[in-house]
């Protein structure tokens, strides 16, 4: 680690008693370490990047326990900051105490705690070429009893902010009373920065998904429950498994799980690549059939075998749930035009362990061109057959082939939220690859201009679209012109908003100011260079209403609703957005916002319990959220119109906002009626903003509109689809459900 060897470069030892020295530490103890030099306009804390690992050091020991962190820094080049502690020994922990992106300009608020005495703090800026400036460096210690405060504050305004402060209060007096003040300390200060789900403890998780599997185990009654309803089905499916058998290892345990399902309306073809020979005990079953085939054509020549009704894949060493079957052909009976099933699934690991659930959403096309999540699919054999079956050109992405080719017919897709598979392998050598050469394929056969790049996690792809022609976007933003302080400056939140928004590199845009009554004459200079529309909205303000007077004055052919209290942090946002609103099923697109501390306020809405919230809220901005799933775009029921873009014609066929909810949820129930209307919601990373939040309009949750949106969305929306049920609705980081009655395995 280059933060290592610069510790031991420079030497980092303390002199006695210095760790008492200062309580708060600033700009003024930094000092370059190596591959920078001072910018030539010789601006204080302002340097230039000279060499591939730039670095400063905070010249102060620390004690153990707790510090806070503040810092705001700009940046000529994108990329991540990190500060580091320094121990004795001159070693830097292989995990930074504090690390945040860096897009412009970012600012940081948070609090670490120090395990072993540190004798310095290294800090790491954007490397590459460029300069940077810190605009503001404060580390500061803080008594147990300080941060203490600091941490219940933190989870207050959380439990606050989503209803959950009665259920909170309960359960930290429930460990009180049983005098478990370790665990009431840990969870209190967990919170300290906000929620995070890396913050939570693996044996937890596992314990969680344990708890799970026993509550969801089946007893004799649920097997003899399932078999009559097996009997009872008029014309039963047959179901053909295609095993694929590279070698031996796994195979007998995979034909194991077949032959243990309870359905029994089944076929096993056991694909033997290369010459393979299958061990012969446990296989003598009429059912089983080999079927000898070079690698590239094992699917297809098991699939030219089959005659159930539909088709799975297994590799060897992947197991079946006992029920898995079951549960599939009373999915079918239900509903015979279906062309594609999945279900949720776990990964078994050589020792029988059941780790990493991966409960799924509902199907969601958009993320679905990010990376198969769907896993192993569920086929209607003489639909595959008619969209040319599996394709040996695909190599080891042929699945995804034929379900995108699938889709391209508007295929009937259903998802089963229940594990029913345990993969031993989750992905193969070049898969991803050869994943992305098949989604080229794809999208030029469906006439789609875009560009497959590799995506930011293993397995997943980034495909940009190509915005058409070139759209006039308005932006729409109400403001009431407030004086604040921003970063330290007397300013206007709708002064920097401007300000970022003249950053944006799509040309073709004009923007529509609705303001009160009267307009800071400091404001109308800007205003003017902008070339803003401006009107004023009516008294008492209404966000909706604003909005809407706000559309009818746009010329472009894209909407975009903006806070006044956002600043631009990508200058391609808006292509990143257009990209996505110029396609015809796609109703609204959000983006990903931050607060000024860095930590995550937005990247999608979920309607849980019948409540909005934000998934995810508080966590570190480039948290990775469930299975990736804030690092790519994707579905989901809402975005906020703090950043919402729709086509003009869209807003105006849904008759815009809905008045009645003049300050809240009027996007909530706009995406949610475009929803109903079959078009779809996107949220994508790929755009992102600073969101200082609630300086457009006044806080506060009026409890009308909670009821209005109750009675019109509150029976329609009682699971989100993009919210597996098998996950809380409690709690903001997708984490198993555990307490609530769950429906039973059959």
């Amino acid at each position: 680690m280059e933060v290592q060897a610069a510790a031991a470069l420079y030497g980092t030892r303390s002199r006695p008693g210095c760790s008492r020295a200062r309580a708060v530490l600033g700009l003024h103890d930094l000092a370059p370490l190596q591959d920078l030099e001072p910018t030539v306009d010789g601006a204080p804390s302002a340097w230039r990047v000279v060499g591939p690992r730039p670095l400063l050091r905070l010249s102060r020991a620390f004690a153990p326990g707790w510090i806070r962190i503040r810092l705001t820094m700009k940046a000529t080049a994108p990329g991540w900051m990190a500060l580091s502690a320094v121990d004795a020994d001159g070693r830097a922990a292989d995990a930074p105490l504090m690390r945040g992106e860096v897009q412009g300009e970012a600012g940081v608020d948070c609090h670490v705690h120090l395990r072993r005495p540190a004798t310095a703090l290294i800090l790491s800026p954007p490397d590459g070429p460029g300069e940077f400036r810190l605009e503001r460096l404060n580390v500061e210690r803080l008594s147990t009893i300080r941060a203490l405060g600091h941490a219940a504050t933190a989870k207050w305004r959380l439990l606050r902010k989503y209803w959950h402060t009665g259920a909170a209060l309960r359960r930290g007096f429930g460990l009180l009373l049983r005098g478990q003040f370790r665990l009431l300390w840990s969870k209190l200060f967990r919170g300290i920065n906000g929620p995070d789900l890396e913050g939570r403890e693996p044996s937890e998780q596992n314990k969680a998904y344990e708890a799970w599997r026993a509550r969801r185990a089946l007893s004799d009654v649920d097997r003899e429950r399932l078999r009559r309803e097996a009997a009872a089905l008029d014309d039963p499916p047959v179901f053909s498994v295609l095993l694929i058998a590279p070698d031996a290892g796994g195979l007998q345990r995979s034909a194991a799980s077949v032959l243990r399902q309870i359905y029994l309306q089944w076929e096993l073809f056991i694909v033997c690549i290369d010459g393979a020979t299958p061990p012969k005990d446990g296989l003598d079953d009429s059912r089983i059939r080999i079927v000898y085939a070079p690698k590239a054509d094992a699917l297809s020549a098991a699939l030219a075998a089959a005659t159930g009704d539909y088709a799975l894949v297994l590799t060897a060493g992947d197991e079946l749930a006992e029920h898995a079957l079951s549960r599939l052909a009373a999915t079918v009976a239900a509903d015979r035009a279906l062309d594609m099933i999945y279900a949720d699934e776990d990964r078994l690991l050589a020792d029988g362990r059941h780790v990493e659930p991966y409960f799924k959403p509902d199907w969601s096309p958009d993320l679905f061109l990010s990376w198969m999540y769907t896993g192993r699919g569920v086929y209607r054999t003489d639909r595959v057959r008619q969209v040319g079956g599996f394709r040996a050109e695909c190599g080891a992405a042929q699945e995804y082939d034929l379900a995108l080719h699938m889709r391209v017919g508007a295929a009937h897709i259903y998802h089963i939220p229940d594990i029913l598979l345990h993969r031993a392998t989750w992905d193969e050598p070049g898969e991803a690859e050869a994943a992305q050469a098949v989604l080229r394929r794809h999208l030029k056969r469906t006439g789609r201009d875009a560009v497959v790049e590799p995506g930011p996690a293993p397995q997943m792809h980034r495909v940009r679209f190509a915005v058409r022609d070139s759209p006039r976007v308005s932006i729409v933003v109400p403001s009431a012109c407030r004086l604040v302080r921003i970063r330290g400056e007397r300013t206007f939140y709708l002064h920097k908003c401007l300000e970022s928004i003249a950053r944006s590199t799509w040309p073709n845009r004009e923007v529509v100011i609705l303001h009160g009554p009267d307009v800071p004459a400091a404001l109308d200079p800007l205003l003017h260079q902008a070339g803003a529309v401006r009107a004023a909205y009516a008294a008492p303000f209404s966000w909706a209403r604003a909005m809407n007077q706000g559309a009818a004055l746009a010329r472009g052919e894209h909407l975009l609703f903006l806070n006044d209290d956002v600043e631009v942090i990508t200058p391609d946002w808006l292509e990143r957005l257009l990209e996505f609103s110029q396609q015809p099923q796609i109703g609204a697109v959000g983006a990903k916002l931050l607060f000024p501390g860095g930590q995550l306020q937005h990247a999608g809405v979920a309607v849980l319990a019948g409540r909005p919230v934000h998934p995810f809220y508080g966590h570190r901005g480039d948290h990775a959220g469930y299975f990736d799933n804030l690092r790519v775009p994707r579905n989901c029921s809402a975005v906020t119109g703090a950043c919402l873009m729709t086509r003009a014609d869209v807003f105006r066929s849904m008759g815009g906002f809905d008045e009645s909810f003049p300050l809240n949820y009027n996007d909530v129930d706009y995406c949610l009626r475009l929803i109903a209307a079959g078009r779809r919601v996107v949220c994508t990373p790929y755009a992102r903003l600073w969101h200082h939040e609630l300086g457009t309009r006044p806080a506060g949750v009026h409890p009308a509109e909670m009821e209005a949106f109750h009675r019109r969305w509150g029976a329609a929306w009682a699971e989100d689809p993009f919210h597996n049920p098998n996950l809380s609705v409690d709690h903001l980081d997708c984490r198993i459900r555990t307490t609530e009655k769950l429906r039973s395995a059959g």
